[in-house]
C-alpha cells in the first residue's frame, strides 16, 4: 500500500460463505504491517484448479464392486491402482495427471489403467474439474453481483449458532460374538475392550461438540458486543466490523485492503491492492468431444487485460457496497486501486484509479441491474480517474482525497 492507512486486511480466497465465527479480529495494534500473501495453484501462476482428492475413494470403490475387472489386472498393475489418490487436469496443457497421497505424478501408465478400469469415474472428475475452472473464472468479474444495498440491513447483528447434540451410535456385537462371550472368558474380555473403546469413542465425539459450542459461544459474545458497540458510534467498532463483513465475503483470490474512517466517522479512504496480471488465470477449458480429455484455449493478450481489468474493478464495487452498508454514518468514500506488478511494470508502486463515491449517489443506483453492467461503467458515473495507453495498459493517476469536494 502507498499510503499507511489504520488497518490492513488480507481476505483469504474462498467459494463459499465462511463461518462467521471464524473472524480473529482486527490486530492489536492501530497499524498493522502489510503481509504478502500469494497462494498460486500447482501449475504455477494463474493457477485456479487444485486436485480432485475424493476419486482415490471412489476408485476403491469401483474395484471392490467389479471384483471381474480386478481378476483381469496383474499384480504391478493392481499396485499402481492402490496407490491412486487424486487427479488434476493441467489447466495449461490440458494433461490429466494422476497423483498419490503425497500429491506426486504417478507413472503415465496409471491414467491408462483408469481409462481401462473406470472410464466413466474418469470422465466425471475431469468434467467437474473443467466446470470449477469455468465457475472460478466467471467469479473473478462477477464479484459485484451480489453488492448489498446500504441502509437495508445496517448493522446486521450476527445469529448465536446451532450445533444439533452428536447421536449415539449404538454398541453392535453379533449374535455369535454374544454367544461365544456367554462361555470364553477370553471372548467375554474381547467384548468388553470392544465396548470400552466404543464408549471412549463416544466420550471424544461429545467431548469435541462441546468444546466448538463452547468456542463459537465466546466468538458469537465476542462479536454481539462488537456489532453493539458500533451502533453506539464507536470507530474503532465500526471499523471491526467492517473487517468481520469483509473476511464473510467469498472473494475469488487473495485481496488485501487498508482502510482509515475519519474521526468524525463521515468519511471513508479505501485501498485495494490489485494482483499481478501474470497470476490470472490465461486459459479456458472444455471437455473433448471423444473421450476423457481436455481442449485448452488460450485467452489473448487483449481478453487477459479485460480479465485483469474488470477484476479489478469488480473488487472496487464491492468494496464500497460492504462499506456503505455496515457503516451508515460514512458520507463520502474514496476507493484506489494500488498496482503490485513486477520490477520493471510501469505501473508497479502507483495507483491504476481512483473513485470518490457520495452515499447519496451511491444509494441511487439499481443494484438489481448489476449483473447486467461492468463493473468499470457502474465507477465511472462518479468523481473517477482511469488512464489507460491505446493497448489498454493501466497508467499511473493521482488518487481522491477522502474529504468532500466542498471541503477542500
Amino acid at each position: 500500500m502507498a499510503q499507511r492507512l489504520r488497518h490492513t486486511l488480507v481476505l483469504e480466497p474462498g467459494f463459499g460463505p465462511p463461518s462467521p465465527y471464524a473472524w480473529s479480529g482486527l490486530p492489536e495494534s492501530p497499524e498493522t504491517t502489510e503481509r504478502v500473501a500469494h497462494r498460486l495453484g500447482l501449475h504455477g501462476e494463474g493457477g485456479l484448479l487444485v486436485p480432485d482428492r475424493g476419486y482415490g475413494h471412489r476408485l476403491k470403490s469401483v474395484l471392490s464392486r467389479r471384483s471381474l475387472v480386478r481378476r483381469g489386472l496383474r499384480h504391478g498393475e493392481l499396485e499402481i491402482l492402490s496407490r491412486v489418490a487424486a487427479l488434476l487436469v493441467n489447466e495449461h496443457t490440458g494433461n490429466i495427471q494422476v497423483l498419490d497421497r503425497e500429491q506426486r505424478p504417478l507413472d503415465p501408465q496409471a491414467l491408462m489403467l483408469l481409462l481401462r478400469v473406470d472410464p466413466d469415474g474418469v470422465r466425471q472428475s475431469v468434467d467437474e474439474q473443467i466446470q470449477q475452472h469455468q465457475q472460478r473464472l466467471e467469479g473473478l468479474v462477477t464479484l459485484h453481483h451480489c453488492t448489498p444495498v446500504p441502509g437495508e440491513q445496517p448493522l446486521l447483528s450476527p445469529m448465536a449458532p446451532e450445533e444439533p447434540e452428536p447421536a449415539t451410535l449404538p454398541f453392535r456385537a453379533g449374535l455369535w460374538e454374544r454367544f461365544l462371550a456367554a462361555w470364553s472368558a477370553r471372548r467375554r474380555a474381547c467384548l468388553a475392550s470392544r465396548r470400552r473403546q466404543w464408549q471412549e469413542q463416544q466420550r471424544q465425539v461429545r467431548l469435541a461438540w462441546l468444546q466448538r459450542l463452547h468456542r463459537h459461544a465466546g466468538q458469537f459474545e465476542r462479536l454481539r458486543r462488537l456489532y453493539q458497540a458500533a451502533r453506539q458510534g464507536q470507530r474503532e467498532a465500526l471499523e471491526g466490523v467492517l473487517a468481520h463483513r469483509l473476511s464473510m465475503v467469498p472473494w475469488p483470490r487473495v485481496t488485501q485492503v487498508a482502510f482509515q474512517l475519519s474521526d468524525d466517522l463521515r468519511s471513508l479512504t479505501l485501498e485495494v491492492d490489485v494482483p499481478d496480471p501474470a497470476l490470472f488465470p490465461y486459459t479456458k477449458l472444455r471437455p473433448h468431444p471423444q473421450g476423457a480429455g481436455v481442449l485448452v484455449t488460450w485467452l489473448s493478450d487483449g481478453a487477459r487485460r479485460r480479465l485483469h481489468r474488470e477484476h479489478a474493478h469488480a473488487t472496487g464495487v464491492r468494496l464500497i457496497g460492504e462499506a456503505l452498508a455496515v457503516i451508515p454514518q460514512v458520507h463520502w468514500l474514496v476507493l484506489s486501486a494500488h498496482g503490485r506488478g513486477r520490477p520493471g511494470d510501469p505501473v508497479r508502486g502507483h495507483y491504476l484509479y481512483s473513485v470518490r463515491v457520495p452515499r447519496g449517489g451511491w444509494r441511487g443506483l439499481l443494484f438489481e441491474e448489476f449483473p447486467s453492467h461492468l463493473p468499470e461503467r457502474i465507477l465511472s458515473g462518479f468523481e473517477y480517474r482511469q488512464t489507460l495507453d491505446g493497448q489498454g495498459n493501466w497508467r499511473p493517476v493521482q488518487p481522491f482525497s477522502a474529504q468532500p469536494p466542498d471541503a477542500l
